[in-house]
């Protein structure tokens, strides 16, 4: 599922952040289940996408800010 979230990096830059959610699967007989999961597609200050120059620390920040602040999310 396609979502958008406003976020910030750091305390004070804007970012839109464009990602793909995976919701928790409970486990089945049948199936594993799965966690709860985040893919982070984009990220952008005033339209500008600067995805690649973020490093690992920063992504993982922007997902734990989504997974745990909902109301600053959209479904596309």
């Amino acid at each position: 599922m396609s979502s958008t979230a406003y976020t910030f990096i750091g305390d004070d830059i804007d970012v839109t952040v464009y990602y793909d959610i995976q919701p928790h699967e409970p486990k089945t007989l049948e199936y594993p289940g799965c966690d709860a999961d985040i893919e982070i597609t984009a990220v952008l200050i005033d339209g500008a996408c600067i995805l690649g120059c973020l490093n690992q620390k920063t992504l993982d920040s922007i997902k734990e800010n989504i997974m745990s602040h909902p109301a600053n999310q959209t479904k596309g």
